[in-house]
């Protein structure tokens, strides 16, 4: 999985009868697809493109293009999809509370081991996802840029990113674990540093690392 950025409005991103190489979702921006027929499709954020789960060749139809600067999409290659979306139900693992999904995972060898198994998640809740990010270690062999996917994609399915900060807060100031404390800190440091811009302008956001900051003065948890 790659992230894809696109900095000029009015960019062609795929032209009619391109062969197809991925699968996308938008992250960022809004992207337009002019049909042969003349028909046009919007793609906003959380929307998705591109090949299909296939391992034959596939190509695209019509003339894709930017509608505004900044445009960003993260991408993963055919093959990869194919083989996401072919597993068969023994390899995953459902989670329930209360009666209801909440995760299902992948078993995936670890360090190309056939007898050690580690879980992907496949899909979740927010709240599973986030709890993951926290307090399951596990993934770290087997998934190890779960932290940096998390950070990366979680404007597609968590409208409002106060709900993230304000979920490490709670793990923040409920664990008495200074192992968790400092497995926040280390998510809330990488995500300031790395995705700034969902910090500019958002007030809450901007609330949120100065009270985390004030947080961590108290735990003496500054470098």
């Amino acid at each position: 999985m790659v992230l894809g950025i696109v900095d000029k409005a009015d960019t062609i991103v795929l032209d009619n009868n391109e062969k197809l190489d991925s699968w996308a979702v938008v992250l960022n921006g809004q992207v337009e697809c002019v049909m042969p027929d003349s028909t046009v499709k919007v793609y906003n954020v959380g929307d998705h493109f591109g090949t299909a789960p296939v391992l034959d060749p596939v190509y695209h139809e019509g003339v894709m293009r930017t509608k505004c600067d900044d445009c960003q999409f993260v991408l993963v290659k055919q093959n990869d999809y194919y083989e996401i979306l072919s597993k068969s139900k023994e390899n995953t693992k459902c989670y329930y509370e209360n009666n209801k999904l909440a995760m299902t995972c992948e078993f995936r060898p670890i360090n190309n081991s056939s007898e050690k198994t580690g879980e992907i998640v496949l899909r979740a809740t927010p709240d599973k996802l986030i709890e993951r990010l926290i307090m399951d270690d596990s993934y770290s062999l087997v998934d190890p840029t779960y932290i940096q996917d998390f950070l990366l994609t979680y404007r597609v399915f968590i409208k409002n990113a106060a709900y993230v900060s304000n979920k490490l807060s709670h793990y923040f100031d409920s664990s008495a674990h200074v192992a968790v404390k400092k497995k926040v800190y280390r998510i809330v440091l990488e995500w300031v540093t790395n995705h700034f811009n969902d910090f500019e302008k958002n007030g809450p956001l901007s609330e949120f690392v100065d009270a985390f900051q004030e947080q961590l003065s108290r735990e003496k948890m500054h470098d």
